[in-house]
């Protein structure tokens, strides 16, 4: 696999020197039909924030979302924000509107995860994010409430499900 670089060239004193910048970023290459090629950035498909761990039982969730002989393995409720982690899929809701009652349901089933990062909360911060990116759709954001430790039941079943 090709490494994605800029190589940069200055003259100094009479001497040329050369840099090369690596290019760290999640998305796409895209070839034109002329040759040339453009880097499409990952879309963010949907943030949830202000998660805390939450235990399924207190959860509202519609009738009919939950599937039989589907079993909980995570879930995280925010302030109008849900994560639920299952043995099938990933569920987030997202209540829209000033009252909620308009909700945004996204399911992803677990065998099109490819990836995750996380970024655990510094000095000032009081969340930890997750990203959990998506085969052929994008990355979802996840902010979850300090302590850091909220976040390691996720992170332990996202390790299972790509890596075991």
């Amino acid at each position: 696999m090709k490494i994605p670089y800029k190589t940069v060239k200055w003259n100094v004193k009479g001497f040329d020197h050369y840099i090369f910048r690596l290019r760290v970023n999640i998305g796409q290459v895209i070839c034109l039909n002329d040759g040339r090629r453009i880097f499409r950035p990952m879309d963010r498909i949907l943030e949830v924030t202000a998660l805390t761990p939450e235990p399924f039982d207190s959860l509202k969730l519609r009738d009919g979302v939950m599937l039989q002989g589907e079993t909980v393995t995570v879930s995280y409720k925010g302030i109008r924000d849900m994560m639920i982690l299952t043995n099938k899929r990933i569920l987030f809701v997202d209540k829209q509107g000033i009252t909620g009652k308009k909700q945004k349901y996204l399911s992803i089933p677990l065998d099109k995860i490819n990836a995750f990062s996380v970024e655990t909360g510094g000095t000032l911060d009081l969340d930890c994010d997750i990203d959990i990116f998506v085969s052929g759709m994008g990355y979802v954001h996840a902010e979850i409430m300090r302590p850091t430790k909220n976040m390691d039941p996720l992170v332990d079943a996202l390790n299972q499900l790509l890596f075991e």
